[in-house]
């Protein structure tokens, strides 16, 4: 399966218009004056119309966007009265007009760290990592409560293989749901044989 969102820009009517294709089909569109809202309503909408064909709910699925994902963080462990996370740049690259770099964050307690994409600055970096171990950390059971949290040997997820991760978890639920479909087509043929024959 090919995800792909696809933006473009009208200027006479001053709007960023954003798609989601899935294999090549358009699945959803939504326009904005800001290409960053759109791609994430575009996204939002695409999530819930894939999700109600698959029969899957959209209301546990939390997106999680980068812009303010170091103090949504620090917010979280605050609730779950957990230590604040440290954030290091583990790769600098690029001349010094054009830097580039990597963040990892980890919550010492958990023994949970998680590396970041590769941003233009630092602050970016950092959030990068943050909303990915947002993520994590609301699809894990590690947040439910202090004791579990506590006990809770993640490891260490580049963002790579964890998106990976998501995308085989994705992949297991479509399976499981084209399998139903073949069992439930494989029983009505049999009863059309039996009914027939």
């Amino acid at each position: 399966m090919h995800v792909e969102i696809q933006g473009s820009r009208n200027d006479t009517k001053n709007l960023s218009i954003a798609c989601v294709l899935v294999n090549g089909y358009i699945i959803a569109s939504a326009s904005y004056k800001h290409m960053e809202i759109a791609r994430l309503s575009a996204a939002r909408t695409a999530l819930s119309e894939l999700s109600n064909s698959f029969g899957i709910s959209c209301k546990s699925v939390k997106v999680v966007t980068e812009k303010e994902a170091k103090q949504n963080l620090n917010v979280l462990c605050d609730k779950k009265r957990i230590p604040k996370p440290t954030y290091n740049i583990e790769k600098e690259s690029g001349p010094a007009h054009e830097k580039r770099f990597v963040s990892s964050v980890e919550i010492a307690t958990l023994e949970l760290k998680m590396m970041g994409d590769e941003r233009s600055t630092k602050t970016d970096a950092e959030n990068s990592a943050a909303a990915l171990m947002i993520t994590g950390l609301l699809q894990s059971d590690a947040m439910t409560n202090t004791k579990e949290a506590a006990n809770c040997r993640i490891g260490y997820f580049p963002s790579v293989l964890y998106r990976l991760w998501v995308m085989i978890r994705w992949l297991t639920r479509l399976l499981v749901f084209c399998f139903k479909g073949i069992s439930l087509l494989v029983i009505f043929f049999t009863v059309v044989k039996l009914v027939i024959g």
